[in-house]
């Protein structure tokens, strides 16, 4: 714990010629920034996220790097609480919505395509 709080307290970058220290958070492109963030996106979910999947509240839920697919059914719950819900939890973390239209979304290099009680997935 002693050399985590040094790397997070002692956590230097350089833009454009000009040293910066983050006020929060570690700099991008540090060599242990994606670590710190997936410990921390983990903890996240299953503290908060969890519980939906547990419910039934959404059907599916499953995140690459910091992009989100969720699948869930509106007669359970709307976007608009999910998306409430997340964007409380945490100040620096928002979910911006990407929505469906003409029943698909690109999710990754993914075309994910609903058909009345299936999916079809094109790459």
């Amino acid at each position: 714990m002693s050399l985590l709080r040094v790397i997070l307290t002692q956590n230097y970058f350089t833009f454009q010629q000009t040293i910066y220290q983050p006020n929060q958070g570690i700099a991008m492109g540090s060599p242990i920034s994606s670590l710190i963030a997936e410990i921390f996106l983990q903890q996240y979910e299953d503290k908060n996220i969890k519980h939906l999947l547990d419910t039934k509240n959404i059907a599916y839920y499953a995140r690459y790097v910091d992009d989100i697919l969720i699948i869930f059914d509106t007669t359970k719950i709307s976007l608009h609480t999910i998306t409430r819900y997340i964007n409380n939890i945490q100040s620096n973390i928002k979910l911006n919505t990407t929505y469906e239209q003409h029943s698909s979304i690109d999710f990754l290099d993914l075309t994910i395509t609903r058909q009345h009680k299936k999916l079809e997935v094109d790459i």
